[in-house]
């Protein structure tokens, strides 16, 4: 007699990860010496291929692209093997963090009821080559190359070298009093020299990331620094007040300092996001979860309503 046995096999896999935290940096307004180190930095030459820009005296240089991988479909398996839907995970080759989305930041994102938001991306699709704006204004843009990752709720867009994410020049982006531009934004990495962007609406206002001052909120002769850590979440907003412009990171002001009133506008170059316009030339490796633009000073209320989203 003869008898046949088949062994079943059974494997499963998991991972965690922990990221760290920033520490807070300095302001600097227009006219300032140059005090340089690793925690922070202000200055006062002028960088003639940023009109916002009177502090970075180095030449940047382009990140280069990193090669991911991602889980896009709304489930995620658990260390039993397990495959749950509702939330999605997304893993970055050679990161040391995970991101996580449960799709829903608490709040509603892009509110297409409120004028005085003029732009709300949240980055559904964008990899279509299309850039919807959720806003009632319509300022829709264009993408190149884009790939899209998990983000701390939906997709985020990956920055990278081969990505183009620009928004064409628009009366209600020239924002010229009260402002407030935020965005979620994880790092992969910082740049070796120079600098790299996040949003920039070249001559107007931008926020950028710099090798050693770290994130830097531009606009109407201000510039405000404070530096952060790779591989974790951060809520970022810069708010202008109309005297004042100061920055905010995770619901925290971390500096102001006082403007010169207004902000400039006739700017005719598009509005680039995770890299820096007009060149194109400079962009973040990272993720942007979410970009928000408003012609109102957004309260401190609001603003921590808006980091609390990563909670």
């Amino acid at each position: 007699m003869r008898l046949s046995v088949v062994l079943p096999f059974f494997v499963g896999l998991g991972c965690s990860f922990e990221i760290g935290n920033g520490t807070p940096a300095s302001a600097m307004t227009l006219g300032d010496t140059e005090t340089s180190g690793a925690t922070g930095s202000t200055g006062g030459t002028t960088d003639p291929t940023d009109p916002t820009d009177p502090t970075d005296p180095t030449d940047p240089t382009d990140p280069t692209d990193p090669t991911d991988g991602s889980t896009t479909d709304g489930s995620t398996t658990d260390d039993s093997g397990t495959t749950s839907q509702g939330e999605t995970t997304a893993t970055t080759e050679g990161d040391t963090g995970e991101s996580s989305s449960t799709g829903d930041p608490g709040f509603e994102l892009c509110d297409d009821t409120l004028a005085e938001l003029r732009a709300c991306y949240d980055f559904e699709n964008a990899d279509s080559g299309t850039l919807s704006d959720g806003s009632m204004h319509g300022n829709d843009g264009a993408t190149t190359g884009l790939t899209l990752e998990a983000g701390p709720f939906g997709v985020a867009a990956r920055g990278s070298a081969m990505a183009e994410v620009s928004v064409p020049d628009s009366a209600t982006l020239d924002i010229v009093g009260t402002l407030t531009f935020e965005a979620w934004v994880r790092f992969d990495s910082l740049p070796e020299m120079g600098r790299v962007g996040i949003l920039d609406n070249d001559g107007q206002y931008s926020l950028m990331l710099y090798s050693e001052q770290g994130l830097r909120c531009a606009g109407s002769g201000v510039n405000l620094f404070f530096p952060v850590a790779t591989s974790e979440w951060l809520h970022v907003a810069c708010v202008h007040d109309g005297d004042n412009l100061s920055m905010w990171v995770d619901g925290a002001m971390t500096d102001s300092g006082p403007s010169n009133g207004s902000l400039p506008s006739g700017n005719m170059f598009p509005m680039s996001l995770a890299d820096t316009s007009p060149g194109f030339t400079e962009p973040m490796d990272g993720l942007l979860g979410g970009v928000r633009v408003w012609n109102v000073a957004r309260s401190p209320a609001e603003i921590a309503e808006a980091a609390a989203a990563l909670d």
